[in-house]
């Protein structure tokens, strides 16, 4: 099982402690997992999507809320298809269920 570290972002074995090779989000963290995949939210505002096994991280895509009040602490939430962002001013919704 991954966990990911809040204070330095970095994934790590659960059971080992053994760090996962990622790349960085320059930032800590916190995460949301759905269909094999992660939604790694920054406290600055970096959304990533991204597969992570014991062998290291694949990205799939990375997007940033440049508007968003900073620091996101909050876990994204993830309900009925739609991926739940906030701020301290701000809630976002994004509709990430898979398209037909």
């Amino acid at each position: 099982k991954l966990e990911l570290d809040p204070l330095t972002g970095q994934f790590r074995n659960s059971v080992t402690g053994e760090v996962i090779p990622t790349k960085s989000l320059y930032e800590r963290g916190s995460k949301t997992y759905a269909d094999g995949k992660y939604f790694i939210l920054g406290e600055q505002g970096t959304l990533a999507l991204a597969k992570l096994n014991r062998a290291g991280w694949q990205e799939i895509s990375r997007t940033s809320f440049a508007k968003l009040k900073k620091p996101m602490w909050a876990s994204p939430v993830l309900s009925r298809g739609r991926l739940y962002l906030r701020s301290e001013d701000w809630l976002v919704c994004l509709d990430v269920a898979k398209q037909p």
